[in-house]
């Protein structure tokens, strides 16, 4: 990428070191219909964005925005990516960190929610305009049920052609299958 660049992560402006080697591409997704905005390369941070970096929280996500200058006005938002601290290459002796910034898009929020499983059956507190709180659920109304299991009982007699059957009052004979 060459031209003039700035760059914000998470609204603190930023000033990566790259080279030519970091290029904004648009790439089909694999295994998918759509075409995307890519950065190819690695931003490489150091002194005070790497100890802001550092000092962040480690489940931070780190949402990258970089504006272009191109004539004679600023093109906002020419590319937008993210990564986490686990995506980087830390150098605690120099102060340096670099690491690839991955896409983030629309496509990005639609991918990771399409696995997302929502308990349509836990009960939920809605807070009401007056203050008072109701539990909604989507559950089913419990009964209980009293059941009762009879015991079946079955005789046989050795030599006997059939063996007597007994449930809950109820008697029949069943041949014995020799």
């Amino acid at each position: 990428m060459t031209g003039i660049y700035r760059w914000k992560i998470n609204g603190t402006t930023v000033n990566p070191v790259f080279g030519k080697d970091v290029t904004k591409d648009i790439e089909q997704e694999n295994g998918q219909m759509f075409f995307r905005e890519k950065l190819n390369g690695k931003l490489t941070f150091k002194g005070v964005d790497y100890i802001w970096l550092n000092s962040q929280p480690f489940d931070t996500n780190f949402i990258t925005v970089c504006d272009r200058y191109i004539n004679n006005a600023w093109q906002l938002n020419y590319y937008t990516g993210i990564f986490n601290k686990t995506d980087c290459t830390w150098d605690t002796d120099n102060l340096l960190v670099e690491t690839a910034i991955n896409v983030y898009d629309n496509y990005t929020k639609i991918l990771a929610g399409q696995d997302v499983q929502y308990d349509l059956i836990k009960p939920t507190d809605i807070i009401n305009i007056d203050g008072s709180i109701t539990t909604v659920s989507l559950s089913p109304a419990l009964t209980s049920l009293n059941l009762d299991k009879r015991p079946l009982i079955q005789v046989y007699s050795p030599g006997d052609e059939v063996v007597s059957c007994f449930i809950g009052g109820i008697y029949w004979e069943q041949p014995v299958l020799l």
